[in-house]
């Protein structure tokens, strides 16, 4: 306290103090400035900071101090899991992880898999024609450990096809998903693993953690929209399931957050769904909600469901991202992937009383915007081709009809 009264004086009155005091005054001040430094440097590679209830909720599933420390691990590109190369030839589980220019974090995401305590695991890598020196990173990686698998893409596919390819390469019994710049929590594997066998689901649906900017800033991943009407933890069922790829309130259809990310699925019912989805689509060149293409099929051919409330993955949301390079780059190419997300829902929904699901989507205030605003020459093929088939539907009511020509008429 009187070192902090000293300092307070001299900026007051500086003349008082003699050379001696000054120069030891602005030694304190320069010792006080580096450690402010420091500290802040402490917080920005080794500490997250939470919102207070994400904290307490953190502390209530993990140790704080543990989970800091692993991912403080990963993202410095630490190996500490010294068992890699004692695996077996049963696989348990697939990680599949496409890539396009990931050098600034591939190695941390590859760490925050093989630091898992896990080892019967394959990691499945989908380079989609890198231009940087990824490959060249990740074939460094895949000489220490043997699990790492390479598919390189002749041309570049897009995220859905390189993330399918990835599933129908798999070998493991069930598969998980990880973006490029991401990174899996300790221990998640053996969770997943555990809960899918003892109860024998087919999908299971775990939180996480979303970092949304370049800071330190971490936020929860609400429960998703459709598990808000059931209790958590709750094991749902076909016919159930197929209905809970949109949920209906006030009237509204409301889409599912359908993160592949964060989810464990059984290996047969993901290879399902790619062939309900059928190769027409998911062989299309997208990388803008090409999540929710598979989980539409994933949420039609699957007999089980559950959530359960454990943190299992941080995900990052920036600039460097697949998703936002898309977005900035071709606004017509997100209109091309919003028209294949919204022929997907057709294709599922057709024969059946819930194709206005199909019309909610088409009015929808953000979906119109970015059809409207990017459409090209093949996109309004594309366009008027899905909206003829979608006007003969015969559960589409005389009004639904009137109120699309309505919307769409300048369009087409």
């Amino acid at each position: 306290m009187d070192k902090f009264i000293s300092l307070l004086s001299y900026f007051q009155n500086p003349n008082l103090f003699n050379k001696k005091s000054k120069k030891n005054i602005i030694i304190k001040l320069i010792i006080i400035f580096f450690s402010f430094i420091y500290i802040f440097s402490i917080l920005f590679n080794n500490i997250i900071i939470f919102q207070n209830y994400s904290i307490l909720k953190l502390n209530s599933y993990l140790s704080f101090k543990k989970f800091n420390k692993y991912i403080y691990i990963c993202r410095n590109g630490y190996l500490i899991n010294k068992n890699i190369k004692y695996f077996s030839e049963h696989i348990k589980i697939s990680v599949v992880i496409p890539i396009f220019n990931s050098s600034y974090s591939i190695k941390s995401t590859i760490r925050s898999i093989q630091n898992q305590k896990m080892v019967d695991i394959e990691i499945i890598i989908i380079d989609d024609c890198s231009k940087d020196n990824s490959s060249s990173i990740i074939e460094k990686l895949q000489k220490e450990d043997p699990r790492i698998k390479i598919i390189k893409n002749k041309i570049n596919r897009g995220t859905l096809f390189s993330r399918s390819i990835g599933a129908i390469h798999s070998k493991g019994k069930y598969i998980m998903s990880i973006d490029q710049d991401d990174l899996f929590i300790n221990e998640i594997f053996n969770k997943c693993f555990k809960e899918m066998e003892t109860q024998q689901i087919d999908i299971i649906e775990f939180s996480g953690l979303e970092l949304k900017t370049h800071f330190i800033d971490y936020k929860e991943i609400s429960i998703p929209f459709y598990l808000k009407f059931k209790k958590n933890n709750q094991l749902i069922k076909q016919p159930i399931l197929s209905n809970f790829i949109y949920s209906k309130t006030n009237n509204k259809y409301q889409l599912i957050d359908g993160y592949i990310w964060g989810k464990c699925i059984k290996t047969p019912i993901y290879n399902k769904a790619l062939q309900l989805i059928g190769k027409k689509i998911y062989m299309n060149n997208v990388c803008w909600c090409e999540d929710r293409i598979v989980n539409y099929g994933l949420f039609r051919v699957a007999f089980s469901f559950k959530f359960i409330q454990v943190y299992g993955i941080i995900h990052y949301s920036h600039i460097n991202s697949v998703g936002h390079f898309w977005k900035k780059k071709n606004i017509d190419r997100i209109c091309h992937d919003l028209l294949l997300n919204i022929y997907s829902i057709y294709n599922l929904n057709k024969n059946s009383k819930y194709i206005d699901i199909v019309v909610y989507e088409l009015k929808r205030k953000k979906t119109f915007k970015y059809i409207s605003s990017g459409l090209t020459k093949s996109n309004k093929v594309f366009l008027k081709f899905l909206f003829i088939n979608i006007m003969k539907n015969k559960y589409l009511s005389n009004k639904e009809k009137k109120e699309l020509n309505e919307l769409y008429k300048n369009l087409l």
